[in-house]
């Protein structure tokens, strides 16, 4: 039986969501829980029970390879906890000036098309943030909730939908791939690679024309200083600045 999460740190605490580090069953998990605390808060919660039934369900499609967290744990309609990963982010390493195993990008390239091997587009890997490196020094992938998933419903047009856009997800994922490659090992980085990774696919050009014209200037109200300030919407103390989780 899974006992009951023992909080032991929070590490974001938003408009969106509340995510903690928590103890459970002897184990550190992540836990997340959906909660909307931007107007018209109540009204969303079938979205937040879709985000949370959505990250556990690809989750479990994705558990048993070697480099995302493993199978998350429904706790609620709107939270789950996820096997926490030990490591640090790869934005934070590399403002650290802090190595890379040669072999990093080639590992996370083949974590990568593993995904996409079970029918799934990661769809954020623009995000360092979201690349952990682990103890051991290779790659890890976490926060699929944008993630994309194969339809394989009755609709036809829906299937053809959902394969054009699964297509052109996977390839920005390999795009940003090889973008990080880039700009961190450029020593590495070959001339196709570097082709590539300025290779953007007609999704591509769509997102970032709807993101400029409409999630941007939202995200700015929300957060004026950044996504990343967190406790925007909390009533719980912040902690030290200069105290950091020490894994995601």
């Amino acid at each position: 039986m899974t006992s009951v999460p023992r909080v032991l740190r929070d590490l974001k605490d938003d408009g969106f969501a509340l995510t903690q580090l928590v103890e459970m069953d002897g184990r550190r998990w992540l836990r997340k829980e959906y909660r909307f605390r931007v107007p018209p808060g109540r009204l969303l919660r079938p979205l937040a029970r879709h985000w949370a039934r959505h990250e556990v369900e690809v989750g479990r499609l994705l558990a048993g390879i070697e480099g995302v967290p493993g199978e998350p744990l429904a706790l609620s309609e709107t939270s789950f906890c996820r096997p926490w990963i030990e490591g640090q982010d790869l934005r934070a390493h590399q403002r650290q000036g802090l190595p890379l195993r040669d072999d990093f990008f080639d590992d996370l390239l083949r974590l990568v098309r593993d995904v996409h091997a079970r029918g799934v587009g990661y769809g954020d890997l623009e995000k360092k943030d979201n690349v952990i490196v682990g103890r051991d020094g290779r790659p890890h992938l976490i926060d699929f909730q944008i993630s994309l998933r194969r339809y394989t419903g009755r609709s036809a047009l829906r299937r053809a939908l959902s394969g054009w856009w699964l297509r052109h997800t996977q390839a920005d994922d390999l795009r940003h791939v090889y973008k990080h490659k880039r700009r961190i090992r450029p020593d590495l980085t070959t001339p196709e690679e570097a082709a590539r990774s300025r290779r953007r696919s007609p999704l591509s050009w769509l997102k970032r024309i709807f993101y400029a014209l409409t999630l941007r200037r939202v995200k700015r109200l929300v957060y004026p200083h950044g996504s990343n300030e967190t406790f925007r919407f909390s009533r719980r103390k912040r902690p030290d600045s200069d105290v950091s989780p020490p894994a995601s």
